[in-house]
């Protein structure tokens, strides 16, 4: 059972919750630190020139920005 759960979330992906918010980059940033305490460990470009961010917590969480 164990080896059919690992293929079935390789092979199809854990559920993604997102959330759409609209904050200035400031306020976004406390928010995460305040209440996740996720840092920004990763700033770059996808192919259409659009910043993305990725936002980590020592206990496994993480925000993805774009």
């Amino acid at each position: 059972m164990r080896l059919f759960l690992s293929v079935a979330f390789i092979a199809f992906g854990f559920p993604a919750f997102a959330i759409e918010r609209c904050l200035p980059h400031d306020e976004m940033a406390k928010f995460l630190a305040d209440q996740f305490q996720e840092q920004q460990r990763f700033v770059g470009l996808d192919q259409g020139g659009n910043m993305l961010e990725r936002w980590f917590s020592p206990g496994g969480t993480f925000t993805l920005n774009k």
